[in-house]
């Protein structure tokens, strides 16, 4: 995470990785033991019996981890010669280590064939593996918001010891903080642990850890227990044993498949209904699920929704929704979203001389060179009776749409794309212009002016 416009540029960062788990799954797959990770049971023993061991697995592993970290410091390099992130010449940028972990192996062939099988016997198993990564990662971005003091600035006294900190979240049976100077954490996560505050605490003690090793100093009361170095050259590594809490089991709930009384409402219920799709809110409460506001154009459908998660939190989320030659509906875009006249009244002096209009929008490129465009938002009228809006731009692109429930709706999928910035025109029932104002041009319109507090 970086601070939007700081002058400084550390950063630190965190999420599930693919190939640092599979390392430590291929351990639990065949058996062996390798301090910390050796609180697992089972295996079959067919990597040790084609001749790994500890040493070769461990050389392995810190190679897909250099492999990690260089791609990250190869992907900020391109960043800055390249700060509009081009797709072009992508290859040159990545390590195949980083990626398929099978390559970084460097030992007797039969083993190197053997991970490239349980490679691709994985994969359909990396989403089960990272699921408990999706209500941790809500839990601390909740957390961050209602704190104090962010985990970003806690951590900022250690960023002159420690490059641009990664945290790596790997799934294992046993809590522990694996550390990698001089900027890796590899964090166990396991059903329920860490909770946001845990989180908070390993990563403060980790940061110090690798500061402290960086400097050469030992930390006073420290609970890691340094390792030798598994790489030539390498620093010394380090980690910590937690204790596993124990998890209640969450009360047993019969599956409820809503039903709408039509196809593209169903469509949204069926999106809520999937777990796949909880990243920044909780299992959703079904029973709440309000379709609020809505707008229809040909082909196209929008919803705003409200619904409350089962731990009894407040969410709303808009939904666009395409539909598909074959006249089924599909989830097009779903995002958060706020409601307008109370961030107006919050945060804004009442404008009363003219109209107001809130736009969100975006556009992206599909297959066969079709563009896809979408624009919805909301007309504050002040008594201008407006009854429709324009989006025009120096292309000469025009799109039109009539105000109903104070909402308008733009959408399309053509073969050119549509040009930004753009006017927006509003014209009251009588067709006079009563406003005009530029959308997607990333500069504050100018009538907002924030109340003086």
């Amino acid at each position: 995470m970086q601070l939007l416009h700081s002058r400084n540029s550390w950063t630190y960062s965190f999420g599930f990785n693919m190939a640092v788990d599979f390392c430590v799954w291929v351990l639990e797959i065949d058996g062996l033991h390798v301090p910390p990770f050796d609180h697992h049971t089972g295996g079959d023993g067919s990597l040790q019996a084609s001749g790994l061991n500890t040493e070769q697995w461990q050389s392995w592993f810190a190679r897909v981890i250099n492999a990690q970290e260089t791609q990250r410091q190869r992907f900020q390099q391109r960043a800055k010669e390249d700060p509009q992130h081009s797709q072009k010449d992508l290859s040159k940028w990545l390590i195949a280590e980083a990626h398929l972990p099978a390559a970084a192996w460097q030992g007797d062939a039969t083993v190197g064939n053997q991970l490239t099988t349980l490679w691709n016997q994985y994969g359909p198993l990396s989403n089960e593996r990272r699921s408990w990564e999706r209500d941790l990662s809500r839990q601390l971005h909740k957390a961050e918001a209602g704190a104090r003091k962010r985990l970003y600035d806690e951590l900022l006294p250690y960023s002159n010891g420690i490059p641009s900190l990664t945290i790596h979240f790997i799934n294992y049976p046993q809590p522990l903080d694996y550390l990698l100077p001089p900027s890796t954490i590899i964090m166990t996560i396991q059903h329920g642990q860490p909770d946001a505050a845990e989180f908070r605490e390993r990563v403060l003690a980790a940061a110090g850890e690798l500061a402290a090793m960086r400097s050469g100093k030992r930390r006073s009361q420290s609970k890691f227990i340094t390792a030798a170095a598994i790489l030539p050259g390498q620093t010394l590594t380090a980690y910590t044993i937690l204790t596993r809490k124990p998890v209640m089991p969450a009360p047993a709930r019969e599956k409820v498949q809503p039903v709408a009384e039509n196809a593209t409402k169903q469509v949204v219920l069926d999106w809520l209904n999937d777990e796949r799709h909880r990243s920044h809110f909780d299992e959703v409460n079904m029973a709440t699920v309000r379709f609020e506001r809505e707008k229809a154009i040909p082909g196209w459908q929008l919803y705003f929704v409200s619904f409350a998660g089962i731990n009894g939190d407040q969410y709303r989320q808009t939904f666009v929704l395409r539909q598909r030659a074959d006249d089924s509906w599909m989830v097009c875009s779903a995002s958060s979203s706020s409601n307008i006249e109370e961030l107006v009244s919050q945060f804004l002096v009442p404008i009363r001389d003219h109209p107001l209009i809130f736009l969100s929008g975006g556009k992206a490129g599909h297959a066969n060179n079709q563009f896809q465009f979408i624009a919805h938002g909301e007309v504050i009228d002040n008594g201008f009776n407006v009854a429709r809006v324009r989006l025009l731009n120096n292309a000469g692109q025009v799109f039109e749409d009539a105000v109903e429930d104070g909402l308008v709706f733009f959408a399309t999928m053509q073969d050119q794309e549509v040009q930004w910035p753009m006017q927006a025109e509003l014209y009251d029932n009588s067709g006079k212009l009563v406003w005009r104002q530029t959308v997607f041009d990333d500069r504050p319109p100018p009538w907002l002016r924030f109340k003086r507090r």
